[in-house]
């Protein structure tokens, strides 16, 4: 079947994405953190996922409300959407109540200790690669032209490698050898 991505699919992925952006507001707001002050990052890492993030938000649902036509859909795109955007969505929720206290919009650590536990055994970053994911899906999800979508794309997961980058050397700095041996055994 090819057409116009149903309504569903964007309500399914939009719902997703409110649960997750729901989550980390209540996660903010009902738990101490160590350093309040150094809740939102200006770093320039940060400033480019943000500004991808609204890019795709807007390329994905800008459409579908101002109910413009669609260009056509592949039969297995929308299964593709939810799959990758409820994977992100996932490793949010998870990624964060994994770190508990532990997070911040900064790339920074707030606590004195690494987390390890969690999903964070298997992953340095699944809080960035679940955002990368939720940006992915909402870019599959658009009707924009190839080298917009591609262009949108491209600097969101530069952002995200940015930032992994730099919480790096900020965790290195600030765990030391704690962080080497961990850092060993993980790829992402």
């Amino acid at each position: 079947m090819r057409g116009k991505m149903p309504d569903s699919a964007f309500g399914a992925l939009a719902g997703m994405l409110a649960l997750r952006w729901g989550h980390t507001l209540w996660r903010l707001a009902t738990q101490d953190h160590a350093a309040p002050s150094r809740a939102i990052s200006l770093e320039w890492p940060a400033t480019v996922l943000l500004v991808g993030y609204v890019a795709a938000v807007g390329l994905c649902f800008g459409p579908w409300i101002l109910e413009t036509t669609g260009a056509p859909r592949l039969p297995f795109q929308m299964p593709l959407v939810l799959a990758v955007g409820a994977g992100g969505v996932t490793l949010r929720i998870v990624g964060l109540e994994t770190l508990g206290p532990a997070f911040s919009f900064s790339s920074r650590p707030v606590v004195d200790h690494l987390v390890t536990t969690g999903v964070y055994r298997y992953l340095k970053h699944p809080l960035l690669i679940g955002y990368g994911w939720e940006i992915t899906a909402m870019l599959a999800a658009s009707d924009a032209p190839a080298p917009v979508l591609i262009g949108v794309g491209a600097l969101s997961w530069f952002g995200v490698g940015a930032h992994a980058k730099r919480e790096e050397r900020f965790l290195s700095q600030r765990f030391g050898d704690a962080w080497e041996a961990y850092s060993k055994r993980k790829v992402l």
